[in-house]
């Protein structure tokens, strides 16, 4: 259910920097979500439908690019990669890691539709 509140975070951040470039409609987005985070594209996808009804991103597109894990083994500083939430080390099968990459969920990309802006030309006599 946590996704819920991570697709109403993508939504604020969409729908503020879409009002800034004076934006009439969201078309589109594209989130990074890292390996590492465990949240489902479904679920953030069905959440997105939800909270993007009646804003400007009623109808849009969500999606996502997945961003690799990386961890640090602790106790013996060994470096490895990871699509999961496995967090042993292959090295010396510690536990204790920490996240170097992986964690992160941001938006990378909006598609927006813009208003026409209405030009007069100015007859100089």
């Amino acid at each position: 259910m946590h996704e819920l509140s991570v697709a109403q975070s993508i939504l604020d951040i969409a729908v503020a920097r879409a009002r800034a470039e004076g934006a009439t409609r969201i078309r589109s987005i594209r989130v990074t979500v890292g390996a590492l985070t465990t949240y489902v594209d479904e679920s953030l996808r069905f959440y997105w439908d939800a909270v993007s009804e009646g804003t400007l991103a009623e109808g849009s597109a969500i999606e996502f690019a997945r961003a690799d894990g990386r961890l640090l083994c602790l106790g013996c500083r060994t470096e490895f990669a990871t699509n999961e939430v496995d967090l042993q080390c292959p090295e010396c099968g510690g536990l204790w890691t920490q996240p170097l990459a992986g964690n992160e969920c941001f938006v990378d990309s909006i598609v927006i539709d813009m208003a026409e802006i209405e030009r007069k030309e100015a007859v100089c006599r």
